[in-house]
């Protein structure tokens, strides 16, 4: 099995790119953005200066960590898949696994087609426990990124490229949306390079933390400081989550897939990736705080129900822009870091959540009860005047 073939992908590369998931830039709800437009100038500037220190430093990259996190953090990004390639799988060898320690630029960094064996063993491939699933997931996903039937082809070679990266480690249990994870490198970077950067992922942070333990476990745990968060930024968005008893199930998909399953546009994935390869793992949980704290008026003016507001927030508008989300949510890790998050900030709401849990409860006994009476009311009614014309009908009936 080839894993390197380069026409495996390109057809749904450029399906992204120019279909259902193009570039911001290019679509008509922001082409007459100004922001956009200020920060395509930007970008401008600092595509050559990222291209001049790529070519200074082209025989150190390995060493140049630091720098390309401080380039993912800022509005755009990395900017081009071509810079990507060079740069996420440096930023893959030095992750941040949430404990301070010093940069080691050779820390566990060889070359991707070292790692990588571009003749596998299909066979033996399929005989993974998890082979199944992988593959229903990534027919789904390819599906999605495709104008005609999923090629054979690829499906075999992404199926295959995912059970390998779970393959070294017997106690991964494969999830739904590690797919979209993988998928999304791959069409970015490319096979070898991709297979590099997952391997990685699957070994430190969230991605190893969701593989080896349960959702419950793992990223719910961690998806419950996003309501601190959002009780220091948005009182309002507080309120209404305490008096519906809204949980974190609507954002669940996020973390998992990195944004990548949820989001309109490429570009606004790879800038995601970019952001989160060179971040803290617990990250995309700021980032998703901020991204429910910039729909505060949409929040406020929801019906006030846990379902309606599930509907609401579940779906991310497609003209949301993602670079102001980034800033947020870098300026919710400097004044929160996950010290403080974790430490004092989480132990503090959750001890005053706790303590008033009968007014909730009342407050959601009373609201549900109200809308049982009205739409009890309203089918009574509905049903009274349904009687009323049937009978009307059967009495003109009768008379003619």
């Amino acid at each position: 099995m080839h894993f390197e073939d380069d026409d495996v992908i390109k057809s749904y590369k450029v399906y992204l790119q120019t279909k259902g998931f193009s570039s911001p830039q290019s679509s008509p709800t922001r082409e007459n953005d100004k922001s956009v437009v200020g920060l395509t100038k930007s970008l401008e500037k600092k595509s050559s200066y990222l291209n001049a220190f790529l070519r200074k430093n082209n025989h150190r990259l390995e060493c140049c960590a630091n720098e390309f996190r401080k380039f993912a953090y800022t509005p755009g990004g990395l900017i081009s898949d071509q810079n990507r390639e060079l740069i996420w799988p440096v930023l893959a060898a030095n992750l941040d696994d949430g404990r301070t320690e010093t940069q080691n630029c050779m820390r566990d960094h060889v070359s991707c087609s070292d790692t990588f064996d571009q003749e596998e063993d299909f066979s033996s491939l399929r005989q993974h426990k998890d082979w199944h699933q992988v593959e229903l997931d990534v027919r789904r996903g390819l599906n999605c990124m495709s104008s005609g039937e999923t090629d054979t082809k690829a499906l075999l070679t992404f199926t295959a490229f995912i059970v390998k990266i779970l393959v070294p480690n017997k106690n991964f249990n494969y999830y739904q949306g590690f797919h979209s994870v993988c998928i999304m490198i791959i069409l970015t970077v490319g096979f070898p390079k991709a297979f590099y950067i997952c391997r990685k992922l699957s070994t430190k942070g969230m991605f190893c933390s969701i593989l080896l333990k349960s959702f419950e476990e793992s990223t719910i745990k961690d998806l419950k400081l996003m309501f601190p968060l959002i009780k220091k930024e948005s009182g309002k968005i507080d309120k209404v989550f305490k008096n519906t008893s809204m949980g974190c199930l609507f954002a669940l998909p996020w973390p998992i897939t990195w944004f990548s399953h949820s989001l309109h546009y490429y570009q606004d994935m790879v800038v995601c990736f970019d952001f989160l390869l060179a971040s803290h793992p617990l990250m995309p949980i700021y980032l998703c705080a901020t991204l429910v704290i910039s729909r505060e008026e949409e929040i406020v003016e929801c019906e006030q129900d846990m379902a309606a507001l599930h509907g609401l927030l579940n779906k991310i508008p497609p003209n949301l822009l993602i670079p102001p989300l980034i800033q947020s949510a870098q300026r919710l890790f400097y004044h929160y870091p996950p010290a403080i998050l974790k430490g004092k900030l989480s132990k503090d709401y959750y001890k005053q959540k706790k303590s008033n849990p009968f007014k909730i409860t009342k407050i959601n006994i009373a609201l549900k009860l109200l809308r049982t009476i009205i739409y009890g009311f309203s089918k009574f009614i509905s049903s009274y005047l349904l009687s009323i014309k049937n009978d009307y009908i059967i009495y003109k009936e009768k008379k003619d």
